[in-house]
């Protein structure tokens, strides 16, 4: 196959709440100068031309980054190029679809795209290179990392789209739109809330038949329009990174913008929890695009973690201390109490907006209340957590006990989070005051949640009814 033409692509989207993107427009992926080309290449799988842009063609170390869904393509990453190019050999692609590569009606999949990456660097680097990925760019470089362990010496990931399950996703657009509406009454944002969880709810129980609609060029295009764009974005709104994010390996630096409201912070918690040997930067007052925003602080951040010798690389600490202090905490009728450090034990009775951060604590009780719990570890020879009527959100973290988590009529939103139980990870017990012909059930919606117990072992990536004759 002959490359010689150059093609522009320009679609800003909305696919499945998956991404909000603003087009920009940037005259080159780089600065003209005498260790750099442009060329169009083949690219496998998707039977077309990309385009490839190459610097600092004389270093032997290899760095290749990825981009994010929008016009802008490889021209994203123009104002950090130049600084790697000092030091490494830079390969930066148009995605096919996307920019000056071919499009068309394809399956624009972070499978698909990860062998052609497989193959042009291959073609083109000495393994193992360094890896960076912003926004849907993140997500994919994820997925290599993932495939092939190997390959990667260093890994960045810049405010990753998708990784969490699309309906903890949707639910996150949903309450980021509602901040946005004015207000005319006090309990509107409430109200909304709460009308946005019941339709999400129901979509959840009737998923969208991903196989029909992404792998056939006839569905595609009755659906998705054929448009390069939007079947990306679907393709990674519906992505399961689950089954082999225990691969990644390799040392990561996580950034992340503190006012995205894009791909949600939560989401770069969640990696920083799964990722061993991560390291997580939220930068203060940043959007959904730091490489655009703050360059300069993104900079230095990637040339720190990539010049990082191995048995120097960056360990997370630990949440707390080995031993809690013989403690309690209680939080009764009242919202937006925060505990953080070690306990032996915290009740929240009747709670709302209640958040527990990087918490060490025996045993856990909620009782008709609202908590978030991110980066913390409960561990029990008994039932650990017991959530009865209660919303519950946990990122990162891990709950462990004889019985992980007992609930009664509560709904759990789990991101990140190791369940292990002796007896079971997660147990549903009867309700009293449920119709006789519609018994307890307890909901739990998991994104990339690492489980065992007698009855499951391996990821959860999902939703999931729990009953009490079968527990997880």
């Amino acid at each position: 196959m002959f490359c010689f033409r150059i093609s522009f692509l320009y679609h800003a989207i909305l696919i499945m709440g998956i991404i909000w993107i603003y087009p920009v427009s940037i005259s080159s992926a780089g600065p003209s100068r005498p260790d750099t080309s442009e060329t169009m290449i083949e690219a496998p799988v998707f039977q077309g031309c990309a385009y490839l842009y190459e610097a600092g063609k004389q270093f032997a170390k290899s760095v290749v980054l990825v981009h994010g869904l929008g016009a802008g393509a490889s021209r994203d990453w123009e104002m950090i190029l130049p600084s790697l190019a000092e030091k490494y050999h830079v390969l930066a692609f148009d995605l096919p679809g996307f920019g000056r590569s071919d499009g068309g009606n394809k399956l624009y999949s972070p499978e698909n795209y990860v062998a052609f990456m497989k193959s042009l660097i291959n073609r083109l680097a000495k393994v193992p290179i360094h890896l960076i990925g912003h926004s849907m760019g993140g997500a994919i470089s994820l997925r290599y990392a993932a495939s092939h362990p190997d390959d990667v010496d260093r890994l960045v990931l810049i405010d990753a789209s998708g990784i969490l399950h699309r309906h903890a996703y949707s639910r996150h657009l949903v309450q980021t739109g509602i901040r946005k509406i004015p207000s005319f009454h006090p309990l509107q944002e409430g109200r909304l809330r709460q009308f946005a969880g019941t339709i999400l709810e129901r979509i959840s129980g009737k998923p969208i038949p991903d196989d029909l609609i992404l792998y056939s060029a006839l569905t595609r295009e009755k659906i998705l329009q054929g448009d390069p764009a939007k079947i990306a974005a679907f393709s990674l709104a519906v992505d399961d990174i689950s089954p082999i994010i225990s691969n990644v390996r390799t040392p990561a630096l996580i950034i992340w913008g503190e006012k995205d409201d894009i791909a949600p912070v939560r989401t770069g918690k969640m990696l920083a929890a799964l990722i061993p040997d991560s390291e997580l930067r939220i930068l203060g007052g940043i959007g959904h695009s730091p490489i655009k925003e703050s360059p300069d602080q993104v900079k230095e951040l990637i040339l720190g973690h990539l010049e990082k010798k191995s048995d120097s690389a960056t360990v997370q600490a630990k949440s707390s201390s080995d031993g809690p202090p013989k403690k309690n905490g209680r939080c009764e009728d009242r919202e937006g109490m925060v505990f953080e450090g070690g306990y032996d034990t915290i009740e929240i009775v009747n709670c709302r907006n209640a958040i527990l951060k990087n918490v060490k604590a025996r045993s856990l009780l909620i009782l008709d209340s609202e908590v978030e719990i991110e980066k913390s570890d409960f561990n029990s020879p008994d039932e650990t957590v017991i959530a009865f009527r209660s919303k519950v959100i946990f990122t990162g973290g891990k709950v462990e006990g004889d019985v992980a988590i007992t609930s009664k009529g509560s709904k759990f939103d789990i991101a990140g989070t190791m369940l292990v139980g002796k007896s079971a990870a997660l147990k549903s017990i009867p309700d009293d005051a449920a119709p006789a012909d519609h018994p307890a059930v307890t909901s739990v919606l998991f994104s990339v949640t690492p489980v065992q117990s007698p009855h499951s072992s391996g990821y959860r990536h999902g939703p999931f009814s729990i009953l009490p004759e079968k527990p997880l």
